[in-house]
């Protein structure tokens, strides 16, 4: 069984406190406020699993902009899955854009720094700006991270939120070009790591070396 994050948002409008989450996991927002995490204290609480903020469309749920989902196959994601680390997130149905809505790009591909910097638009094709909404989703992704403790994201490559290292040219013609999307580079900013879902193996090893300094024995 996999929640439909985007049916459930619309259906309830409370979004990430009432939806989107793994199957026989209680409310890990709640958890995560009622143990107090932060990223400052390491990442290691909520019993002392590392946290992992995931694009919510890579587990199945339905929030792209074409109504669809991206889900991952991945062995290694869904045995973080089982594992109780993932944290679901879609930036752009969280900042109040409907599923399904037009495709939008970074005017020019300049990228998720330049967004946040005031000095580029996230534009449909025809022409209506959508970069409130996508700067609202970027916050509320930091929050939600910073709320458990979060250290690394797991997020949808080519996405003008979730692109890690490539996003979309701004032409609406299919091409991409290097830069990340705004929730990506938002994330990146406050010490949070990004990767892509096609490099969850890199993710691995960036994860296995948090959970052996967290290990560590202090001196």
């Amino acid at each position: 069984m996999i929640h439909q994050y985007g049916a459930h948002r619309a259906r309830n409008g409370h979004g990430l406190r009432e939806a989107f989450l793994d199957p026989g996991h209680p409310s890990l927002l709640a958890a995560g406020n009622a143990c107090g995490t932060r990223a400052g204290y390491g990442g290691v609480q909520n019993g002392g699993v590392e946290r992992i903020l995931v694009s919510a469309c890579l587990l199945g749920s339905r929030v792209r902009f074409d109504g669809g989902a991206k889900t991952s196959d991945d062995e290694v994601l869904a045995a973080w899955r089982a594992e109780g680390r993932l944290v679901p997130f879609c930036p752009e149905v969280e900042g109040g854009l409907p599923v399904p809505r037009p495709p939008a790009e970074i005017e020019g591909g300049a990228g998720g720094a330049a967004v946040l910097a005031g000095a580029a638009r996230i534009l449909t094709p025809a022409g209506a700006d959508v970069t409130a909404a996508f700067l609202s989703g970027a916050q509320q992704a930091l929050a939600v991270a910073t709320s458990f403790g979060v250290r690394m994201a797991v997020l949808k490559e080519g996405s003008p939120s979730c692109g890690s290292l490539r996003i979309h040219d701004g032409t609406f013609r299919g091409r991409t070009t290097p830069g990340q999307g705004v929730t990506a580079a938002l994330l990146e900013a406050n010490g949070i790591r990004v990767f892509g879902e096609d490099r969850i193996g890199e993710a691995a090893g960036y994860l296995a070396g948090l959970t052996a300094a967290a290990d560590r024995p202090r001196r």
